[in-house]
């Protein structure tokens, strides 16, 4: 799109003051939104989210010319563009890389209120609305000044919102590790995503429905609607999964979600695995022993069809996204074992890609954990064997997974079967993960971060005093040989994965490894260069790859689509469009 803008003659002077101005660069970056598929003006809505990179060579002139391009990378609610801005000659001005917009719902408010968004931590609001460093230097000024009582607060927020959300907070955590009532919580109204408003027909559905809507905090649930698509991941779903097990006494994979990620389907894989026809005429009352009582019009079991849905022909590989003609891609959890993470990544690959996640043993709460790399290894490709008998395979791992992925390549050239190519996300060698922080490393992040680090401190105190407590739980839990909760799953299946890490010993390979390292390295990494020691462990072909974002979300999306970008020609050149 090339898109005119025109400063009006009274402002004009404002430009050699303000080379990047704000009112001028809005329009000549987010003016060209019809070029992305689905857009419409009346319905769709997108504001700037980020910069990539910004070149800025002199002032944007007074009738400057930008062509703006729409990158093939962008999604439904992600769009993403390249934009140039010149003179009237063809001189440039202005150079703009992944300028990213995301989709909201229309009518959103923009405005700071001091509300919580949707899935936001009472932390991350305060800081979010917190009072700048002047500001509350003035604040300060005007208190000591003014005659006031014994007790003053200066807020940006409103309190009594405040007080309400963190009570509502705090009653949603009490409520996943004890029985209770549902939390109330602050809910907002429904966001704009791809489906339509329907109501929940069926009993279960209209639980479910209830559930999604206490802790995504959205006030009207439909029956189609997408548990991701409203803002759900595996946090989120963990809290789920524990609320269904203790209304339904079931146990469910947090994958379930990719098989069943609508109200609708979530209620029949769930009325499946209890033995009911859900519908108008069911009257159930789950007791204690996992038993329903029905009226007797409707009891009986469920139709074939929901109970395939509930049953799982794996217990490792989860079918994200079932694509095309293309290989598949398989990838391998990080240390907690589940993939809910991997769906973004999925979607950016493109509807063609095969996707598969590789879940870990123990992640069911039934099965007991895998103590070692190799056993790891053998297990998955048992399974990916059964689904694609011979090679080339595409084989990948985030974070620790990364470690399994390699070994499965070392044990399928092993057998004489082709790997083509390794995709390790953020991976770090095992030695490299055993690195101390030293007391050096810890000044030196602070003089950088300041109050960021102060906070990250106190967030993992907090988190490390949970986690003794809940280690503490879990072993009473696997001494007495019962099923792990859901909220347990993770850290059962992570304590057993850091040790198989810790004891695995790298072998060299001599094929082909992608490492897509996050630009946003971890203060105790930051001396291992660039490649975290793999190139000295690849005797192939290796190549680097850095990725905007942090160990965390260089796979979530607005990363995942520029991780694609960079990977989708090693991808497309490393093996035969088709199997």
């Amino acid at each position: 799109a090339l898109v005119t803008t025109v400063m009006p003659a009274e402002f004009c002077a404002e430009l050699a003051e303000m080379w990047l101005h704000p009112a001028v660069l809005d329009n000549a970056t987010g003016s060209a939104q019809a070029l992305i598929l689905g857009f419409s003006a009346t319905d769709t809505f997108f504001v700037p989210f980020s910069y990539e990179l910004v070149t800025c060579r002199a002032p944007i002139p007074v009738r400057a010319i930008s062509h703006v391009r729409l990158r093939d990378t962008s999604a439904a609610d992600t769009a993403v563009f390249d934009v140039t801005i010149c003179d009237e000659s063809g001189a440039e001005t202005v150079s703009i890389e992944g300028f990213t917009m995301r989709r909201v719902a229309p009518g959103a408010t923009l405005t700071s209120t001091g509300r919580p968004r949707l899935n936001e931590l009472p932390v991350d609001v305060a800081l979010r609305e917190g009072i700048l460093p002047s500001e509350g230097v003035d604040a300060l000024d005007r208190i000591v000044a003014a005659v006031l009582g014994a007790q003053v607060v200066a807020s940006s927020i409103d309190l009594q919102q405040w007080t309400a959300f963190v009570d509502a907070e705090e009653r949603s955590a009490v409520s996943d590790v004890a029985d209770g009532a549902e939390p109330s919580g602050l809910r907002f109204d429904r966001p704009d995503i791809a489906s339509k408003y329907s109501a929940p027909q069926t009993p279960i559905e209209r639980e479910i429905a209830e559930m999604w809507s206490g802790l995504l905090g959205v006030e009207t649930v439909g029956r189609d609607d997408d548990f991701f698509e409203l803002g759900g991941q595996s946090l989120i779903a963990v809290r789920l999964f524990t609320r269904l097990r203790r209304r339904y006494n079931i146990d469910l994979p947090l994958a379930t979600l990719f098989e069943a990620p609508t109200v609708a389907q979530c209620a029949a894989v769930v009325a499946a695995r209890i033995g009911v026809v859900d519908s108008e005429s069911v009257v159930d009352d789950v007791v204690a022993d996992g038993s329903v009582a029905m009226s007797n019009a409707s009891a009986g079991r469920a139709p074939a069809s929901l109970a395939a849905a509930a049953g799982q022909a794996f217990r490792h590989l989860v079918t994200i996204q079932k694509g095309g003609d293309l290989l598949p891609f398989y990838c391998v959890h990080g240390s907690g074992g589940n993939v809910l993470n991997f769906r973004d990544l999925s979607l950016a690959m493109g509807r063609n890609q095969p996707f598969y996640g590789v879940q870990a043993s123990g992640i069911d709460g039934v099965l007991p954990p895998l103590w070692t790399i190799g056993e790891m290894a053998t297990a998955y490709l048992d399974e990916i064997r059964a689904l694609q008998p011979r090679g080339p395979y595409l084989l990948g791992g985030y974070s620790g997974g990364g470690l399994v992925a390699f070994e499965m390549a070392h044990q399928l050239s092993a057998a004489g079967q082709e790997v083509a190519l390794v995709v390790l996300l953020d991976t770090f060698p095992p030695v490299v993960a055993a690195r101390r922080v030293t007391l050096l490393m810890r000044l030196e992040r602070l003089r950088a971060e300041r109050m960021a680090y102060v906070k990250n401190v106190f967030v993992r105190r907090l988190k490390l005093a949970r986690r003794r407590r809940d280690a503490a739980r879990l072993d009473a839990i696997v001494a007495r040989h019962e099923v792990v909760p859901s909220e347990l799953r993770e850290l059962n299946v992570e304590r057993a994965f850091m040790a198989a890490a810790a004891a695995y010993v790298l072998r060299p390979w001599s094929g082909r490894v992608v490492l897509m390292r996050a630009e946003k390295l971890h203060y105790a990494f930051q001396e291992l260069g660039a490649s975290y020691g793999w190139d000295e462990v690849v005797q192939g072909d290796f190549e680097l790859m850095c990725v905007p974002g942090d160990h965390d979300t260089l796979v979530l999306e607005p990363n995942a689509s520029r991780l694609v970008h960079l990977l989708r020609d090693t991808l497309d050149g490393a093996l035969p469009a088709t199997r």
